[in-house]
């Protein structure tokens, strides 16, 4: 069972130079949203006041179905990655904790599911996290925010992993912190682009993205689809653990049938055995 992914959503208003945007200063400037980090949110295809999350999951699905050739460096990508994973027993490998490897494996995933839009928007970290956590996402819209660098918009927390018990191998640890290095990204894309000017904005951004609502759901699924492609192999977000920490943190658990689950490629008796599984974790 993988470990669950931690995120609280937090209401956000939108702030220029640390105060509150009057409603007259967003009137004037529908084209382009004031950017709400030091780090200025760099040009690409999304539209920068998209007003709902479904629009900023189809520039990702759109993006993860173009044609393999037009994506510069795509054949050295792979060769690189399919190399990391060969060997065993190299000893001068470049260990699965060093941050350096995981930036470069960042910039990669940037330009093959996120068109670039995440480029120097996000400080990398491995750290021991408390509970069963594999990650964290935060930000300077967070309760959190003083754990971002001023120079970054978000901070990844990787869980690391050299501690567990028994050891895993390099393998299993590297493709651990790539799944949650992916994860961690898509939150990044969602919280760095997705729109909470008004009161119907966070709303609907808090419904459908929230901790792992449908439309990071849908996003997920088009970029865990896209790496079989990519990369050369399927790399885990962790969709179904989770949907069922949702399910936890709701203290509700949708009844059979209700839920269209085969379209994120689940069904219920898999994301029943992850519910359990955290339900019994958590009362130990």
């Amino acid at each position: 069972m993988a470990e669950m992914y931690d995120h609280t959503i937090h209401s956000r208003n939108t702030f220029h130079n640390g105060l509150p945007t009057p409603d007259s200063e967003l009137e004037n400037n529908k084209h382009r949203r004031p950017s709400l980090y030091a780090t200025p949110v760099p040009h690409s295809n999304i539209a920068m006041l998209c007003h709902t999350p479904d629009e900023l999951v189809q520039a990702i699905q759109q993006f993860t179905k173009q044609d393999d050739t037009v994506i510069p460096g795509l054949e050295a990508m792979q060769e690189h990655y399919s190399l990391a994973f060969q060997n065993q027993q190299n000893d001068h490998r470049c260990p699965a904790e060093d941050l350096d490897q995981l930036s470069f494996y960042f910039n990669i995933f940037d330009r093959l599911f996120f068109f670039s839009s995440l480029q120097n928007l996000c400080a990398i970290r491995l750290k021991s996290i408390e509970g069963h956590h594999a990650g964290q996402l935060d930000s300077h819209r967070s309760n959190w925010r003083t754990e971002v660098p001023p120079t970054h918009a978000c901070l990844i927390t990787i869980s690391d992993l050299t501690t567990t018990k028994p050891p895993l191998p390099y393998q299993k640890r590297m493709k651990k912190y790539l799944g949650t290095l992916l994860h961690e990204m898509l939150h990044a894309y969602f919280e760095v682009y997705g729109c909470m000017c008004t009161e119907v904005c966070t709303w609907r951004y808090n419904t459908l993205v929230g901790i792992h609502g449908s439309s990071w759901q849908d996003a997920a699924l088009a970029i865990e689809n896209a790496t079989c492609r990519l990369v050369g192999e399927r790399i885990d977000l962790g969709r179904v653990d989770s949907l069922a920490m949702n399910w936890i943190a709701a203290k509700s658990m949708p009844v059979e049938g209700t839920l269209d689950l085969a379209s994120w490629g689940m069904t219920y008796a898999e994301v029943r055995t992850a519910y359990d599984y955290y339900v019994e974790l958590y009362h130990k």
